[in-house]
């Protein structure tokens, strides 16, 4: 578990996100957008971290309801939250163009192509 926050690159940092397991983290990146922040398994979908509902399968639940705040406040935007499995992402960011034919790409550093309301209610 890292002890505190560590930048690997100028504009990239690597942050502890305890909860659904021990030495988790998440990591921070700089983009034209602002912060988008790569969640990884501290928010499996946009569900867990809007509606503050921690995935079933977790090591400490306080630390994930933690980390469910701590999200948005390391983003640019709450838009700007990519969790780690959520097929929505695939729907609310651009598919990468000549992608289309191989393996799903998408541009998360444009941020939102589409408003997350319009298929997150809860957003």
């Amino acid at each position: 578990m890292l002890p505190a926050v560590v930048e690997v690159e100028r504009l990239t940092s690597l942050h502890p996100a305890p909860g659904h397991a021990d030495g988790l983290q998440i990591a921070r990146v700089h983009t034209r957008r602002g912060w988008v922040v790569l969640a990884s398994d501290a928010t499996h979908y946009y569900e867990n971290y809007l509606l503050k509902k921690p995935f079933p399968i977790v090591a400490d639940v306080a630390a994930m309801l933690d980390g469910f705040t701590l999200l948005p406040r390391l983003a640019s935007s709450p838009g700007l939250v990519i969790p780690g499995h959520d097929p929505l992402v695939r729907t609310i960011f651009a598919k990468v163009a000549g992608s289309e034919s191989g393996p799903s790409v998408h541009r998360l550093d444009t941020g939102p192509a589409i408003d997350p309301k319009t298929v997150l209610p809860y957003f």
